[in-house]
């Protein structure tokens, strides 16, 4: 396991105490949906716990509520996550529209 901390929003490794003083006084929220009652929500996480991701898995978009609940997507980039936000999104619409 490994940690990190958004520098300048790129990712830095750091050591545990400097990720804990990081995560404390900075927001790690990337994005935030709201469709009807489905949350999507893509945020740095900072701690990869991959074992051998090359680059490391950092971010990730959740999806809460609806037919998708529970689907979660990682990335290594802060570009990646912004496309995998926007992705998430139209699936959420477009399963709430097979529903």
């Amino acid at each position: 396991m490994s940690y990190w901390i958004l520098h300048n929003m790129r990712p830095k490794q750091a050591s545990y105490f400097e990720y804990a003083a990081w995560i404390e006084t900075n927001n790690r929220r990337i994005d935030f949906s709201q469709i009807g009652d489905v949350e999507i929500v893509s945020e740095f996480r900072g701690v990869d716990h991959s074992d051998d991701a090359d680059p490391p898995l950092l971010f990730e978009t959740i999806v809460s509520g609806g037919v998708l609940d529970g689907l979660k997507w990682q990335y290594s980039t802060l570009g990646e996550v912004k496309r995998g936000h926007h992705e998430a999104v139209a699936e959420v619409k477009a399963a709430d529209r097979s529903h």
